[in-house]
């Protein structure tokens, strides 16, 4: 008698409402691959290759605490290269972060083209990386603070939190627009130019208090200016009071990102056909 080997059907599905956690959680261990290899690749081909996860924030430090002051006079109650750091390090999380997720399912297509896995791994694993890299810039900025008479104090242990903040927003933009980006390809250079014009609308080379107060209530209504100043409130006890905004922007991050994985359930099971 011929022995019957069980098999297992899988159908392309559009079904929205089905995130496949159950399927991700039991492809768990492919999420902790994907995260090494996304970081072990990042620089190799590179002469320098991990170097330039030092090099890269620090060239920007010098140029911006440099040349910015030049031009325009900015007061802080704190020395200037740190306080732009300080701020730099949610800024680049969350730039890199939200790039690599509303890309993950471009930059893997040639994968996912040929074998089967919960695609909503890959966003989760495009911004482990990104992560990683911060926590290399965190260093660098602990030893400047105490170079500059400001060392770390309790408040590091919050560290994690704000990371996470700014990781659930980079994942909550890249969710909804990983699927649109692998049809629509002017996306990713639409999302480069918003993505510049924040950086200068977000309080990164400037103090807030720079801003006139009948315009400070929209102004924290970017997302980022409470990553920003929760980072400087780590890093350099810079009293932070939370305001109203910071409890709408927080419950629309809450509520994007749960929407958005249904967005990206939805968009996924296509993209491969939009190839």
């Amino acid at each position: 008698m011929q022995e019957v080997h069980p098999f297992r059907v899988i159908e392309p599905g559009y079904r929205w409402w089905n995130l496949g956690l159950r399927d991700a959680w039991s492809h768990r261990e492919l999420l902790w691959l994907l995260m090494w290899r996304n970081v072990s690749t990042r620089y190799s081909g590179m002469a320098l290759g991990f170097t330039w996860a030092f090099l890269e924030p620090l060239a920007l430090l010098l140029t911006l605490a440099n040349v910015f002051p030049v031009f325009n006079r900015v007061e802080t109650p704190y020395p200037y290269p740190i306080f732009v750091f300080a701020a730099l390090i949610p800024w680049l999380l969350f730039t890199k972060a939200t790039m690599d997720a509303a890309g993950c399912l471009q930059e893997h297509m040639a994968l996912i083209s040929k074998v089967y896995f919960p695609r909503i791994l890959l966003p989760f694993a495009s911004v482990f990386r990104d992560v990683y890299d911060s926590i290399i810039i965190i260093a660098i900025l602990i030893a400047m603070s105490i170079a500059y008479g400001h060392p770390p104090t309790w408040r590091l242990a919050l560290l994690p939190l704000v990371l996470a903040y700014v990781t659930v927003l980079s994942l909550a933009i890249g969710l909804w627009v990983a699927g649109l980006m692998v049809e629509y390809r002017d996306l990713r250079p639409i999302i480069t130019i918003v993505m510049q014009l924040g950086f200068y609308f977000s309080p990164i080379l400037f103090p807030p208090s720079m801003v006139p107060e009948r315009f400070l209530f929209v102004f924290q209504l970017n997302p980022m200016y409470w990553a920003i100043e929760l980072s400087r409130w780590v890093f350099l006890a810079q009293p932070v009071s939370l305001t109203a905004p910071f409890y709408i922007v927080s419950t629309a991050i809450f509520l994007g990102f749960f929407g958005g994985l249904f967005m990206f359930a939805y968009h996924e099971g296509a993209s491969v056909d939009a190839q």
